[in-house]
Formats: structure tokens, sequence, C-alpha cells
């Protein structure tokens, strides 16, 4: 692919950034009990280190790290990422500096931005031909990237043990043919948190608070509960009380960000189905090589899927189309959809709040549905130092450090070893976001096109929730995407 073409088709990958979770610090994970030894261990003969970085490299292989050794000329490895919350900054930095210290010849040069310069940062180093070593990237774009022969493969340089480690809609996004191209920093997956006070005042059952996701609310269940819960002053011309809280992903509101509101489109299929059927095809939304979504993203079911989310808000109007901060800790909202980092983001707005959580809903006629995908750190196929750099990576994501990254941040875990280590997920609500996470959370729709997927159908979801016809604009949305896939077909 020429330098044009590649700037082109980079170029088609900028997308708006989604909202990150304001997490605070989760509870302190239970030692695990240490044996002491019968007798004193006889002395061993020190060994002499047979590469460098001595007794630190030798636990970095035990961790999973399997490439060659590591130069041992002075050399500057370039590290591109988001800026954080200042609790995550401070691992990164420690991290850094026992990683240096293990190897006085590597100097570590990290570059710094917020999340939403992150894809035209990404477009313009590869387009000027100097990548970093290193680099942080949203999870679905794994198969764009990986399209575009941007990133470099984890199977050279990691144990296959390590990445069989990976829950699986973590497994399947960062997969690419038969490799693997980035490792997992976090996961999420999305469940209802409901206000129990105001369910009670209005006479309601409360939603289920369980870890099977099954018996959770359906939609139609919570819209009967929405209207109830959806409270206009006389005279006013808007409640004070809305029954579900906008969307707080992306800019807020209706067409935010297809994480979020593509479930409406997809909890309508049924991945059991046959793949030649419509309900599998409404659950894909895309076709398998990544490159058709006409009678996937439009088909029938997908329609009704999204009358129902235009329901929401201009038929019941139980929901404001426009983004509302903070409207369910601030009790202007009784229920909203979010992740497991909303958990630390309500408590942190509302300590006080009486606030339950259940599993996230499900049609009548379909299955419970939610995206999972986070970030993720990836080494560039131009960087100038993989080895060195798939070293860091390695210690950055080792199990030891991935506990402490979960205790400090509370984000999901993208390693199922994790769960284990860290007993607040064998507790609601932790329990329940790892149950939907491992069981039934999907990535976005794969492919080399997802960054044009995404920016159609959030506009198309965007109209539709403003009251556009919803059969005509999926159909638009599907020729629209259509016609920019087809340079992916083989």
């Amino acid at each position: 692919m020429s330098r044009k073409h590649l700037v082109v088709a980079i170029t088609m990958l900028l997308v708006a950034a989604m909202v990150a979770g304001c997490a605070q610090p989760a509870p302190t994970a239970t030692p695990r009990p240490t044996v002491a030894p019968t007798k004193a261990p006889v002395a061993q003969p020190t060994a002499v280190p047979a590469e460098p970085g001595g007794a630190f490299m030798a636990q970095l292989r035990k961790d999973g790290y399997i490439g060659p050794a590591l130069t041992t000329e002075n050399i500057t490895l370039r590290m591109l990422r988001t800026s954080r919350q200042a609790y995550e900054e401070a691992l990164y930095k420690r991290w850094n500096e026992e990683f240096m210290a293990a190897f006085p010849n590597i100097k570590i040069e990290e570059e710094v931005i917020p999340f939403g310069d992150l894809f035209q940062k990404i477009q313009v180093i590869i387009a000027g031909g100097s990548p970093p070593d290193a680099m942080i990237i949203d999870g679905p774009f794994v198969k764009s990237y990986c399209y575009f022969d941007i990133l470099a493969p984890l199977n050279t340089h990691v144990a296959a043990e390590y990445l069989a480690d990976y829950v699986p809609a973590t497994f399947e996004e960062h997969t690419c043919g038969d490799m693997i191209y980035a490792f997992p920093h976090q996961q999420a997956s999305c469940a209802i948190f409901f206000n129990r006070d105001k369910f009670v005042a209005a006479g309601l059952e409360r939603p289920p608070e369980t870890t099977d996701i099954n018996a959770g609310w359906t939609w139609e269940q919570f819209m009967e509960a929405w209207k109830k819960l959806t409270v206009t002053p006389a005279g006013a011309a808007a409640p004070d009380v809305w029954g579900l809280a906008p969307s707080e992903f992306g800019a807020g509101g209706v067409g935010s960000n297809y994480y979020l509101e593509g479930m409406y489109i997809r909890g309508k299929g049924d991945p059991k189905a046959p793949k030649d059927s419509e309900e599998w095809k409404t659950y894909a939304s895309i076709s398998e090589d990544g490159t058709d979504v006409k009678g996937y993203l439009d088909s029938d079911l997908a329609i009704e899927g999204m009358k129902f989310y235009q329901s929401i808000f201009q038929v019941e109007k139980v929901s404001p189309t426009a983004g509302m901060p903070n409207s369910f800790p601030d009790q202007r909202a009784a229920t909203v959809l979010g992740t497991d980092a909303w958990v630390k983001r309500i408590q942190a707005a509302n300590a006080s709040l009486n606030f339950g959580v259940s599993p996230i809903p499900h049609y009548s006629d379909g299955v419970p549905f939610t995206h999972g995908g986070s970030t993720t750190f990836a080494v560039t196929k131009g960087a100038k130092y993989p080895n060195e750099a798939f070293a860091l990576l390695m210690y950055w994501h080792n199990l030891k450090n991935r506990i402490e990254f979960h205790q400090v941040t509370g984000s999901l875990p993208a390693l199922i070893s994790v769960f284990a280590e860290l007993p607040y997920y064998q507790k609601l609500p932790d329990s329940l976001f790892q149950a939907t996470l491992v069981e039934f959370a999907m990535p976005r729709p794969p492919g080399p096109g997802y960054s044009q997927y995404q920016s159609v159908s959030d506009l198309a979801i965007k109209d539709i929730g403003l009251g556009a016809d919803v059969a005509s604009t999926l159909h638009a949305a599907a020729d629209e995407l259509n016609g920019y896939l087809a340079q992916f077909k083989k």
C-alpha cells in the first residue's frame, strides 16, 4: 500500500472517544497466605545471570515473555499513551522506574496526550513514518490497525499460556487471523443502575440484583417502570425526574456512542441461530469478513430494536435527547445504563445514594447483550526496539501488576486469572459485571472498517433518537457503509 493510500486509510480511523470512568481506588485484595518452611533452606550457589536484567529478566520470562534477550546498548524506548487519573499515572511512573533500574541502558520516553487526541496523533505519526515503539489504542481498532499493517503480533514474544488467559470477548477483539496484536489493559461490560428509593416511592417492584443475567428485566418491563418514574411537575415543560438518564458516553445524549446504543440493535438477534438467518445477522451486525452490513445493521429485527429505542425519546418521552451529566447521582434520573466504572463514579458523586445494579435488560424476544472492549496496548510494526517494547508491556501486564492496577483503578480485568485474586468480584455488584463480561459481552462489530462503522452508525442512531424514520435511516446507513467497506473485499 502506498504512503498516499495509507494516509487516506488511516484518516478514516478517526472516531469520537468514549468517556473514561472516574474510578476510585477499589478495596485492597486479601493477601494470599504463605507457608513457612519446616527447616532452613540449604544455601545454593548464586547463578550467573544468563542475559541482561538478571533476576528481573528471569521473572519476566516466568510472567510470559518469550522473546530474545534485550539489548545492552544505550537506547530510548518511545511510548505513546493517553493521560489518566493521578493514581494511575503513579503506577506507570513506578513501573517504568523499576524497568529502567533493571535495564540501566534503556531509557523510557513517554508522550502523554488526551484520549480525544489519540486517533489524530496515530494518523500523523504513522503517516510520517516514525511510529513510537509502543502505544495505547482502543480495542475495537485492533483489527483496523492490523489490516493496515500497523501493529506487531504478540505471539512471537508472549507465551501462549498468557494469551489464553484473555476473557473470550477480549481474545476475539484482539485477534486478527491466527495472531493476537495487543495487551488488554482493562475491560468493560454494561448493567443498569437504579435508585432503590425512587422505585419504592413510586410503588414499584425493584429490579433483581443478581449475577444471573437471564433473570434480569426485559426492556419492555423497564419501559413500564420508566413511565411511572418520570415526574413532570404541574405546568412544567419537562420532567424534573426522568425514568432513564441520557447516555453519558461520548458527547452524551442520543447517538453519543455505538458502544452503548448498538445493543438496542444487536439485542434483537440470536447468536445460536443459523448463520444465514436474520436472527444471527442481527446479532452479528456485520458479515464475518467485515465487508457487508446489508441485512445485518438494517434487518427487520434491527429496525424493530431501533423503534423501541426511538420510543424512549419520542413516544413515551422517559429520557431526554440531550446529555445531562451526573443526572443519576444527582437524582434527576431513576435509572442509568453504565459500565462497572459507574459504581465508583456514582459513589464519588453521591456517597449517600441508595442504588442497586441489575443485569443488562433484554427484549422479551431477544437475548441479553452488552458490548465489551476498552483501551489496550500494542507494539507498532515499525518499532525501532520491538523486543524491549514487548518486554516493557509484558512487565506492565504481568499478574502482579494487573492485580495492583485493578485494585487502584477499580476497572474490570481482561485476564481471567486476575478475577480470582480480587475477592470483591465474589460479591455484588462486581460479580455481576464479571459474569456479564465473561458470559455475554461481545466485541463491537469486527473488521478493518470499524471506525467508519461506528461514525455512520452513531449518526443514524442520533437521527432515529431525534425522530427520523427508522427503516429508511438504517437502510441508508447500511448502503453508505457497504460503499466504504467494498474496498476491503478480497
